[in-house]
């Protein structure tokens, strides 16, 4: 990758914390998940509703067409066993756990890196073009359509604030590879 974004120690660890801050916004609210301040029987609520009764579903393969959701699956699950991943709370394609997931890709280059580890380079590397590839093929296109979804069922500020902020830092991660393909 061309764009200093990807070696940028500050911008890798900003864009980990708010891969993090994605992972728990999606996924079940608890105590743990929620920031101080923010209401959980409040949160539980409108994520039944909008999760169970609205039916936006936080899976990426539920945004491609259905003759490719089985694929989609299977080439997760290729990248998470790659990797030595193996996702255990929910399905492969959730938001949450695909959110972790690249969380992870960006911690593990940023680690061979800072801690010089063997073959570092080769590590970074393999890295970056992973999560690029995750990115642009799988996590954007379904992220995307589930933020766009939330916001059309008019959230609270919780819900509402974490798809606007989903759709702001997918467009500030897809415009790092601009004319360039994986």
């Amino acid at each position: 990758m061309k764009n200093g974004k990807f070696t940028d120690s500050a911008s890798l660890k900003e864009r980990m914390a708010k891969y993090k801050a994605f992972a728990l916004a999606f996924s079940y609210p608890t105590r743990e998940t929620l920031p101080e301040g923010v209401d959980l029987a409040t949160v539980e609520k409108e994520y039944d509703r909008l999760f169970r009764r609205e039916q936006i579903w936080l899976y990426l393969a539920e945004y491609f067409p259905s003759s490719q959701k089985d694929q989609i699956l299977f080439e997760i699950g290729g990248f998470y066993k790659a990797f030595g991943v193996e996702p255990q709370k929910d399905r492969l394609d959730s938001l949450a756990q695909t959110s972790e997931f690249l969380y992870y890709l960006l911690f593990k280059a940023l680690y061979a890196r800072e801690k010089q580890l063997e073959n570092w380079e080769e590590k970074w590397q393999v890295c970056q073009e992973a999560y690029q590839k995750f990115f642009q093929e799988y996590f954007s296109k379904g992220a995307e359509q589930i933020a766009r979804q939330i916001l059309q069922a008019q959230p609270i500020s919780f819900y509402q604030e974490a798809a606007q902020e989903l759709l702001k830092f997918l467009e500030e991660e897809s415009s790092l590879w601009k004319g360039e393909t994986p």
